[in-house]
């Protein structure tokens, strides 16, 4: 899971997955969050205008 705050992200979730800190944005980030992966599942957030 790629995030900018892990501090933010509830104690349950930090046990069940990986936590990148940084921006899904960010290239890096993203070849660190899947390295390995034999699959992505992508949910683009929404815009907030």
């Amino acid at each position: 899971m790629i995030v900018r705050d892990p501090a933010r992200l509830p104690q349950e979730a930090r046990g069940r997955v990986e936590v990148i800190t940084g921006s899904h944005g960010d290239a890096d980030v993203l070849d660190r969050a899947f390295e390995g992966a034999d699959a992505v599942f992508w949910l683009v957030p929404r815009t907030i205008r």
